[in-house]
């Protein structure tokens, strides 16, 4: 197939227009305009009768910062509720960070769009923005965005890494659900609240919560199958019911919590309690011990006698353990590992 690259190279888009059911016509993307505030929002294309939005398009796409109708130029400052949902042939978007929000279902199902670019300035990823984007691998999310609604990236099951911008403060419910091949996600320490089913399914070997979470909301790791090692800090005071259901590897559990944290009875649901090893301050092991859900782990162990190894010998070479947070890392040349071996990003 050959490929047609939709880009606009310059910083306006001059053109008479055409009016379309939605809007003005300008190139081969739809525009509402807002002549008092001299804005402009892309928007579907309701003129095209076949189910696949913007069905001609195919290749790169590039919005344009701003574009010019009638002699009055426009800043481009929005992506439109279902703007380019269906678009198959599309394979990558880049965003001019004129644009401040990208709308609901903007690009939902683009099943084509492999990558997505999100220049400074973009501030909002609205509620399925990115839903069953199976091919995406690449998104660019910069430190601009402060939210990240619910489902943006759902079922983006090509997704193997994502960067989340220290303004967030809260992931929502599902926001990366399904996201079967995402294996590295660092959760800065602006975040304070995880919604439900935020990471179910998630390649994740092993998860870190920051200090900012004081609780692990309902199915957060629902069938993350991969998952071995977790690490809950002292801050959390409870975890929901099936938050670990079906993490079927799920070997060891690090929690530095005096008090045993609320758990329910189906909270680590499909995790073999016979095998994974759960380590806490050794003035909490009998409280542990003695606590619903917690006691149903038969290896309590302590904390401090994982902490008291000082060097590691593998393959014969040494590697130096550190101290970070409260939690053990081995350091490795340049690159930190939890004592199961995960790279510590």
């Amino acid at each position: 197939m050959k490929t047609k690259i939709f880009t606009l190279l310059f910083a306006a888009v001059a053109s008479t227009g055409t009016m379309c059911a939605s809007g003005i016509l300008i190139g081969d993307l739809c525009y509402n305009l807002n002549t008092s505030l001299q804005t402009a929002e892309v928007t579907k294309n309701e003129d095209l009768i076949s189910r696949n939005n913007y069905v001609n398009i195919e290749g790169a796409v590039v919005i344009p910062s701003s574009i010019e109708y009638e002699s009055v130029t426009y800043t481009v400052t929005g992506i439109g509720e279902n703007a380019f949902v269906d678009c198959i042939g599309m394979t990558s978007i880049t965003i001019p960070g004129t644009v401040q929000i990208i709308g609901k279902w903007a690009f939902s199902n683009c099943t084509g769009l492999t990558s997505a670019t999100l220049q400074e300035g973009v501030e909002n990823i609205g509620v399925n923005a990115f839903r069953e984007c199976t091919s995406l691998a690449s998104v660019n999310i910069p430190n601009s965005v402060t939210k990240i609604e619910s489902s943006a990236f759902y079922h983006c099951r090509s997704l193997t890494s994502i960067n989340i911008p220290d303004g967030i403060t809260s992931i929502e419910k599902q926001t990366f659900n399904g996201c079967t091949s995402l294996r590295t996600l660092s959760i800065p320490t602006s975040v304070t609240s995880i919604g439900e089913y935020a990471f179910g399914q998630c390649g994740f070997i092993s998860m870190t919560f920051p200090n900012s979470v004081t609780i692990i909301d309902k199915a957060v790791f629902w069938k993350c199958a991969s998952l071995t090692e977790i690490t809950i800090h002292s801050g959390i005071t409870e975890i929901k019911d099936i938050a670990f259901k079906e993490c079927t590897n799920l070997t060891t559990i690090y929690n530095y919590r005096t008090t045993p944290p609320n758990a329910y009875s189906n909270t680590f649901d499909g995790v073999n309690k016979s095998s994974c090893k759960l380590y806490v301050p050794n003035s909490s092991v009998n409280l542990y011990q003695n606590t619903a859900v917690w006691r149903d782990f038969n290896n309590i162990e302590t904390i401090e006698d994982v902490m008291a190894i000082d060097e590691i010998k593998t393959c014969d070479t040494h590697e130096q353990k550190i101290i970070r947070d409260g939690q053990v890392f081995i350091e490795h040349g340049d690159k930190t590992y939890t004592l199961q071996g995960a790279e510590v990003k």
